[in-house]
């Protein structure tokens, strides 16, 4: 799908926001990242940098919307003149009901991350971005992987990971949510989480936007085990630092934030995204992602 390139709202460059807006007070722009909380999220960082490296007048913007406001909140956008919006916690199920049109994959997967509101299409780059980084961490078809949580990302993750032949093994802390998305993906659960026997850790909970780590047990990881925070902040991830303590290699969410970031942006203005500018602006280096 490509967008035909807008003319400017009258807003300069100087006057992007810094922070978020609440739904109801954000100035006009075309695109944004919608969710709740929104204030950490490097989205407007990326795409602002994407969009200054082609010389285009568009505007991003960090818009907070609670769960309850959803579809209020769409209307509302969509009657400003938004054109696209990322979707991240806890809008992703929510934003998949809304959308007219699917992708396939992303029918299958349940939950949408970004939208176009002009068309009212819906698709999920999460999962394919998250299936990028994997590859870049070695791990192939195949492993054994836990993950953590059982919300609208993990089940993206989930799906695509079992699609993909890995061996998923599913925890959450309400254990009837993680017997759910295991028999509708075909993964088992595990009633503690433990590093022992997997290649993969994958955080896709939210408790590091409450400066949390869920428990897990980590004596029995061997050297090689890849842990993977879907999260992200200014600092390591409580998740990430308790595994880099035990020596292993930890990364956190801002190459999947990368990987789906490019993927958006593609889907939306059916050209190349600048990469290199976008991964620059979060902080990786040229290559991550």
């Amino acid at each position: 799908m490509e967008l035909q390139r807008a003319e400017t709202l009258g807003i300069s460059q100087e006057d992007e926001l810094n922070g978020w807006t609440d739904w109801r007070e954000t100035p006009p722009a075309e695109f944004a990242v919608i969710g709740d909380p929104v204030a950490h999220s490097l989205s407007p960082r990326m795409h602002r940098a994407a969009i200054r490296s082609l010389g285009w007048t568009y505007h991003y913007r960090a818009i907070r919307v609670p769960e309850s406001e959803f579809g209020l909140a769409i209307d509302w956008l969509t009657r400003l003149g938004f054109r696209g919006l990322n979707v991240t916690l806890p809008l992703k199920e929510q934003a998949f009901r809304w959308a007219d049109t699917l992708d396939e994959p992303t029918h299958r997967l349940g939950v949408a991350n970004t939208l176009c509101l002009l068309t009212g299409r819906g698709t999920n780059t999460d999962a394919p971005g998250f299936m990028d980084v994997l590859l870049g961490a070695g791990l192939g078809p195949g492993s054994s992987i836990l993950l953590l949580g059982a919300g609208g990302t993990a089940r993206a993750l989930a799906k695509v990971l079992v699609e993909a032949g890995h061996q998923v093994s599913i925890w959450n802390r309400t254990a009837s949510k993680a017997l759910v998305l295991a028999a509708s993906v075909g993964a088992v659960t595990v009633r503690e989480a433990t590093a022992a026997g997997f290649a993969a850790i994958v955080n896709a909970t939210a408790a590091g936007l409450a400066g949390e780590s869920p428990p897990i047990d980590w004596s029995g990881s061997s050297k090689g085990t890849v842990v993977i925070d879907a999260g992200y902040a200014d600092e390591p991830t409580p998740f990430v630092r308790e595994a880099r303590q035990r020596g292993l290699m930890a990364i956190d969410g801002r190459p999947l934030l990368l990987a789906q970031g490019v993927r958006s942006f593609e889907w939306w203005h059916g050209i190349e995204a600048p990469r290199l500018a976008m991964s620059s602006a979060i902080g990786l280096m040229p290559c991550a992602g």
